[in-house]
């Protein structure tokens, strides 16, 4: 159990695990058959934490926190990714496994299934007072025609959360031109229901992006600390987030930056 978690309550939430997987069959956005069956992936309880097996994959949450580039020691939020590793020791990521997917219904059940794991854990270390940042698959806006947001919504507000604890982090690859009208709606509506959306960037923009990433005004850019000039410099009134965390100047930083960072007590800058 990591420094900063809490013991849980595992009747209780042995009993949520049970109802949330009992909503598996949603998962799916065609309907019908479900996606995940019983069979093929399922929620249980490993201990006093929640994982999902999935074909012949057992998945947990990794959680890392969130805090203030100013006070690292006060955590403000923790930002939940996937744990896997393949057969050959790679890690896994959760936008990795949903590109993987043959049929956009699949790629959009894998993703929600992936942050109703990650909110479960989240409750698992009564973590439910401190937002929760979680990824969102580019994959997933697209392929849903509408109602961006009402499955997650409504999860998270039956299990005692609701969005406005609660980030999306987008990963922002090259988006097609044809491919804005959807993303912008997708996230207007998520945003409409209460939800903020961070961008994780890849390297420094160029204009098109900067162009797009202004009309999606963000909560926060994740970025890699070689990237906070020039992000800074296109950007000077976003939040900066910066994973990993260290081998930058705490000078450089301003009172809204953030870091992402495991459970060592803090960060290393440079002198």
């Amino acid at each position: 159990m990591s420094p900063s978690a809490k013991p849980c309550n595992c009747s209780a939430l042995a009993e949520l695990v049970d109802y949330v997987s009992d909503q598996l069959p949603s998962l799916d956005p065609r309907g019908g058959q479900p996606v995940f069956s019983a069979r093929a992936g399922r929620l249980f309880l490993r201990g006093d934490r929640v994982a999902a097996e999935v074909g012949p994959f057992t998945l947990s949450s990794h959680s890392r926190r969130v805090v203030s580039a100013l006070d690292p020691a006060a955590t403000i939020a923790w930002s939940s990714r996937l744990h896997l590793r393949s057969r050959t020791g790679r890690e896994v990521n959760d936008e990795t496994l949903i590109r993987l997917q043959t049929t956009d219904a699949a790629a959009v059940a894998m993703d929600r299934l992936f942050r109703t794991l990650h909110m479960l854990n989240h409750l698992a270390c009564a973590r439910d007072h401190e937002d929760l940042w979680l990824p969102i698959s580019l994959r997933h806006l697209l392929a849903v025609a509408q109602d961006h947001g009402a499955f997650f919504e409504d999860l998270l507000r039956r299990c005692g959360l609701g969005p406005a604890r609660t980030v999306l982090v987008l990963q922002l690859p090259v988006v097609r031109p044809a491919e804005e009208t959807r993303l912008l709606t997708a996230v207007e509506t998520y945003l409409a229901r209460g939800f903020r959306v961070a961008l994780a960037l890849f390297g420094v923009v160029d204009e098109s992006q900067q162009a797009l990433i202004e009309r999606l005004a963000p909560a926060a850019l994740k970025i890699h600390p070689r990237d906070l000039a020039p992000t800074r410099l296109r950007f000077p009134s976003v939040p900066l987030l910066l994973s990993p965390a260290g081998g930058i100047a705490q000078r450089e930083f301003e009172s809204r930056d953030l870091l992402e960072l495991d459970f060592s007590p803090q960060p290393v800058f440079l002198a």
